[in-house]
């Protein structure tokens, strides 16, 4: 019995500062890893690019053992080794190799497979460059024979049981994402480097009644006094809306306090008092170009601050409202559209989530200045007039993943034109042009867009429908 590739982040994004292999002990006994070679592997020519001797090192039964190029980068790390960037070539094909005494104990070929150095067939298997994404077995060392069978995307956890789960691979633990009140795309990435939290929606707060809410919502739990606080750094489209929020649970007609940056970059307190009732709005002009945002819980009492620069001494209290909620509810960031079926993108930085509140002097009567009453009544604000949008057509696209050509298929017959745009997960648009259809299908050329291999946005507007779906581009 000998020990196997249990898992490989060869592809980050930007910068290959974070990779990866980790090994893993599927035997009843321990193994001396000095017995072995980490050995790399070109595609292209068949021969090793890097050939590493492994420490003297016991590995105990379903233990792990982490390789990297840096420490300072990649937890739970064991072992580092040079070089501290673009360790592990990038594939089409490559290959990573475990030997004892110059023999192929284990071995992992990706996008596609180099001879001498594949179990089965590499072919599609692939680590696309998304934060916190790699390619794993699961369970932990299950293995047979065939690369592209026992590994597949999921979530990388170094010196740790792998878990299987492929979205939202780079959020922070106890985070968790939830789409309220629509079947829209969500996505939501945390770059741990810049502590940046890039999030995604497309659906549209207020394109239905007020009674229920319609966002993505990527939240922690919070217990007791606390709060929530987010510099809002860009919102794409800029009609978008994103801010902060408490709410009592997911479910879309639940109490919740939010704090939302609009179009013209006011804020907006939007509250709900009751569950399944109308939302309240309270609009806050003095706040525009104060994207720094804080909402603080004290008992039952939520207070919305907002700052210029977030520094101490910069804050100003702007609202308060008495929203009874449950003991422990969640915080987080909110992201919803200016219309159904479009994507807006935020980014939040120096966000913080906790317990670290000043306290909240309450004087015996049932108004504190500047907070609502107990009673809690609802005023609903006046919305600005927002875009309508139709129920969006329904569409299938193929390939999926697509290497040269993308066929759009409309499952209604009447559609004359369209208009695709393709945006990165990062919201920059990379195409958009008008195509008339062919029966009940567009066909996008994709050779001159330049793309990289990765995860794509495509949006297909025919009339006022609109709808959002992602797709992986191939090489």
């Amino acid at each position: 019995c000998t020990p196997v590739i249990n898992e490989i982040d060869y592809d980050n994004p930007g910068t290959d500062d974070r990779e990866f292999v980790e090994l893993y002990n599927p035997c009843d006994a321990p193994i001396n890893l000095g017995d072995y070679q980490l050995v790399l592997v070109n595609g292209a020519t068949g021969a090793p690019y890097v050939t590493q001797t492994l420490p003297a090192v016991m590995l105990m039964p379903g233990d792990f053992f982490v390789i990297c190029g840096s420490m300072a980068t990649v937890p739970n790390c064991d072992f580092q080794i040079s070089p501290t960037t673009n360790l592990i070539q990038n594939g089409s094909p490559d290959a990573v190799a475990l030997l004892i005494n110059g023999v192929v104990a284990d071995a992992v070929s990706y996008e596609g497979s180099v001879p001498g150095y594949t179990q089965g067939s590499g072919t599609g298997l692939e680590d696309i460059g998304v934060p916190g994404l790699g390619i794993g077995r699961f369970p932990d060392g299950a293995n047979t024979n065939q690369n592209n069978v026992d590994f597949t995307q999921q979530c990388i956890t170094p010196g740790e049981p792998n878990s299987g789960a492929n979205e939202f691979c780079s959020l922070p633990d106890g985070y968790s994402v939830d789409v309220i009140g629509c079947n829209g795309l969500a996505t939501a990435e945390y770059e741990a480097q810049t502590g940046t939290f890039s999030i995604s929606s497309t659906c549209n707060y207020f394109g239905g009644a007020p009674t229920s809410d319609y966002l993505t919502f990527v939240s922690r739990e919070l217990c007791g006094n606390g709060e929530v606080t987010a510099h809002v750094a860009s919102v794409l489209p800029n009609i978008g809306y994103a801010g902060i929020m408490m709410r009592e649970s997911a479910a879309p007609g639940a109490r919740m306090a939010s704090f939302i940056r609009f179009a013209d970059g006011t804020k907006r307190v939007v509250y709900r008092v009751t569950p399944g009732g109308p939302y309240g709005i309270a609009p806050l002009p003095s706040t525009q170009g104060l994207d720094y945002l804080r909402i603080t819980r004290q008992g039952q009492y939520f207070l919305y601050y907002a700052s210029y620069s977030g520094a101490p001494g910069t804050w100003n209290l702007v609202f308060a409202q008495y929203t009874p909620m449950s003991e422990c509810i969640r915080a987080g960031m909110a992201v919803s559209s200016f219309t159904n079926g479009a994507i807006t993108l935020a980014d939040f930085d120096n966000v913080f989530i906790g317990n670290n509140v000043l306290p909240l002097t309450i004087e015996e009567s049932n108004t504190i200045a500047g907070i609502q009453g107990k009673q809690g009544v609802v005023q609903v604000g006046s919305l600005p007039q927002l875009p309508s949008a139709q129920e969006a057509l329904s569409f299938a696209i193929y390939p999926n993943p697509v290497v040269n050509e993308l066929t759009v298929a409309f499952e209604q017959r009447n559609v004359q034109e369209a208009e695709i745009t393709i945006l990165s997960l990062e919201g920059k648009q990379l195409y958009r042009g008008i195509h008339q259809a062919d029966g009940n299908t567009v066909r996008l050329p994709l050779d001159g867009l330049q793309m990289a291999a990765g995860m794509y946005i495509i949006t297909v507007k025919t009339g006022d429908a609109v709808v959002t779906e992602r797709f992986m581009k191939a090489n």
